[in-house]
């Protein structure tokens, strides 16, 4: 991929400018990979029961980013299963933030979210449940025709369902 080239992937589009290769996610945001570059590396999938010189290599898409056990900046294979989970993972937060907007305008405070869960704090018998789970799932113009449901509950202290 060169520099300025605009790559499409179903709905989302890829470019490499200013030093990284941007995601451009169906809802305008984007995902940021630093100095991304074309190089011979082992497959992450290689076989690790072989020696080094024997694991299948070849020319993959690496970026730099930060290593979740020693917290340093390593260069790393950004391979199609990462960018997918990247992709989704964003997508999902972009909806949840869209129901976290929705439920703060009709009144309900948020004061927290956990993964894709939205807790909000109302006085006890305001509200409504069924109406509230609905609204969560009106879904942006981006995002029209996606299969979105949401069940809640109602409780004194959080719990994970």
């Amino acid at each position: 991929m060169f520099p300025g080239t605009k790559v499409q992937a179903l709905k989302v589009s890829f470019l490499v400018a200013r030093g990284f290769l941007w995601c451009l996610l169906p809802s305008g945001r984007c995902l940021a990979y630093g100095a991304p570059s074309i190089r011979e590396m082992e497959v992450p999938w290689a076989d690790k029961a072989l020696t080094p010189e024997l694991r299948e290599k070849r020319p993959v898409v690496t970026c730099l980013g930060v290593d979740s056990q020693t917290r340093r900046l390593v260069r790393y294979a950004l391979y199609g299963g990462l960018t997918f989970e990247n992709i989704v993972q964003a997508i999902a937060l972009d909806l949840l933030d869209n129901g976290i907007e929705i439920a703060e305008r009709a009144g309900y405070p948020v004061v927290g979210h956990v993964h894709d869960e939205i807790i909000t704090e109302v006085p006890r018998g305001w509200g409504d449940l069924a109406w509230f789970e609905k609204a969560i799932c009106e879904l942006p113009g981006w995002a029209r025709g996606l299969p979105l449901t949401a069940g809640g509950w109602r409780g004194k202290r959080y719990r994970k369902d």
